[in-house]
């Protein structure tokens, strides 16, 4: 049998050609590899002839090797997350893209963060309502007048996201694209997301929201084996030398069944350097777990992934919200959580809403203190 052969100057322009791709695809995304490969043979239609059987196999294996730089050296006992960032569409100068399980939308950098579903009479000061609300603890409160009017003047400027099944229990009924007042309803997958602002900003927001691809966004994916695997554990690897991480994703995940991406942010550059020095200087062990545990992880995790100068990046989990298993997990030690390191990366849009007592000391002050 004579086996099939090809011209050594085209097979080298093919090796070539992939190694390129390879390098400019995203970490652990096929989708992401095949969309780039489709858009650079309509760019060059000339080039599809050299993707036959045997290319597609080479791309698989370039593929793999760009997947598994993340995972080097390779995990203890588990498995590793990859992830990329995701092609959502483009958004004007100063504004943001917040993130909640299926959905992503964006507002201005200057809003703040919120609970959704805040009876609006237990709202001190409007004007500084100006918030990004996901589910959450809020003030047991009866208002006149209903939970949350749906004009800015009296309930502030909001965009809350939350479930959609909860709609169901709305009076009156609330479905996707109503609009009253100055509120309008969407509903995208799983989530509903309620934009609350004067026109025409309102519409502005409205036309941000587009479901969350798989790479997530801010490099956090949406899925993870941390929501169904709370005691997921990172790649072993020793920390990173705290000189040399230039960006760290802040990724918090609701657990459990209908759980997800909760929030993704970046840290800013500003606290980088602290937060890893504090992680690096926290001492080994993590808090003892409660005699009385019966809830092991909670409804809440944090995962950070910190990207270091030479293209490497350590991940390193949070566990803090239930009675159990609590501390930072960089998959070869457990250390113990402390104040420092806790300070910027559960803040914002990833602050806790309840923990346990023992904890008290190393949260956040904003966050409540017992639950």
């Amino acid at each position: 049998m004579t086996h099939p052969t090809i011209d050594p100057d085209l097979e080298e322009l093919l090796r070539a050609r992939l190694r390129h791709v390879a390098e400019q695809a995203p970490a652990s995304d096929s989708e992401a590899v095949l969309e780039t490969i489709a858009a650079q043979q309509t760019r060059r239609p000339w080039r599809a002839a050299l993707l036959g059987s045997a290319a597609a196999a080479a791309l698989v294996v370039g593929w793999l090797s760009v997947a598994a730089r993340d995972a080097t050296p390779p995990p203890s006992d588990r498995y590793t997350v990859g992830t990329a960032r995701g092609p959502l569409p483009a958004i004007p100068d100063g504004w943001r893209w917040e993130a909640y399980h299926d959905v992503a939308v964006a507002v201005p950098d200057t809003w703040g963060y919120g609970t959704s579903g805040v009876p609006y009479c237990a709202v001190k000061d409007v004007a500084e309502r100006t918030t990004v609300g996901r589910p959450g603890a809020v003030p047991l409160l009866g208002c006149s007048g209903g939970l949350q009017p749906d004009t800015v003047a009296v309930a502030g400027t909001f965009v809350d996201m939350s479930p959609s099944r909860e709609l169901r229990y709305r009076v009156p009924k609330v479905t996707d694209g109503d609009t009253t007042g100055d509120r309008t309803t969407r509903v995208v997958g799983e989530t509903a997301i309620e934009v609350q602002a004067a026109q025409p900003l309102r519409d502005q927001i409205l036309a941000t929201i587009t479901p969350l691809p798989a790479s997530g966004i801010n490099g956090c994916r949406r899925d993870v084996p941390l929501i169904n695997d709370p005691f997921w554990r990172p790649a072993a690897q020793p920390m990173p030398d705290p000189d040399t991480v230039a960006d760290v994703a802040v990724c918090t995940y609701d657990l459990g069944t209908g759980g997800g991406l909760r929030a993704a942010t970046q840290l800013p550059d500003s606290a980088i350097r602290r937060t890893v020095d504090a992680i690096v200087a926290a001492p080994m062990g993590g808090i003892p777990d409660r005699e009385d545990c019966r809830d092991d992880y909670g409804d809440r995790i944090t995962l950070l992934r910190m990207g270091d100068t030479s293209g490497r990046t350590h991940e390193v989990v949070l566990r803090y919200s239930g009675c159990a298993h609590r501390g930072i997990d960089d998959g070869s030690a457990v250390r113990a959580l402390t104040k420092p390191a806790l300070a910027d990366t559960l803040s914002g849009a990833h602050q806790p809403d309840g923990f346990g007592m023992e904890l008290s000391d190393v949260m956040p002050e904003a966050a409540p203190k017992t639950r």
